[in-house]
């Protein structure tokens, strides 16, 4: 098997911090679901309560917005750190001979990048790219 060099993937950082923000998103809307429930039922109706009843309802439904674009946000980085690991897993059973270095830091002047998997090998330097996309990959040469 291949000596397989493991760095830390910063996608899956970013996606355990979404799904925490998505969490915390989620806990608000119910606290703010509860207010306005004890608010429907304790406050006399007025125009004051009115407001602040259309006020909640709109935060509400803005929270659920954000709840859902952060859960997208995050289904596509779990999506990629998936395929990446698939990749991995399968790099790793290469013959002895190969060394493999994952998510390897790559920076020129103020850019930086990361390499998904570097494959080095007495018969060469292999660059891996990995992309966990469903379909048919077409090329043209003109």
């Amino acid at each position: 098997m291949a000596y397989v060099f493991h760095n830390r993937n910063e996608n899956k950082d970013k996606y355990d911090g979404l799904v925490k923000e998505a969490c915390w998103i989620r806990n608000m809307g119910i606290l703010l679901t509860l207010g306005l429930i004890v608010c429907v039922m304790v406050v006399p109706f007025s125009l004051m309560s009115f407001c602040v009843i259309g006020f909640g309802v709109l935060n509400l439904v803005y929270l659920m917005y954000k709840h859902g674009n952060v859960m997208n946000e995050a289904g596509i980085l779990a999506s990629g750190v998936s395929g990446e690991n698939r990749v991995f897993n399968t790099l790793s059973q290469l013959p002895n001979e190969y060394v493999v270095a994952t998510n390897v830091p790559v920076s020129y002047g103020e850019n930086r990048s990361e390499v998904d998997a570097l494959v080095m090998s007495p018969y060469g330097m292999y660059v891996v790219e990995v992309k966990n996309h469903k379909g048919l990959i077409a090329m043209s040469l003109s």
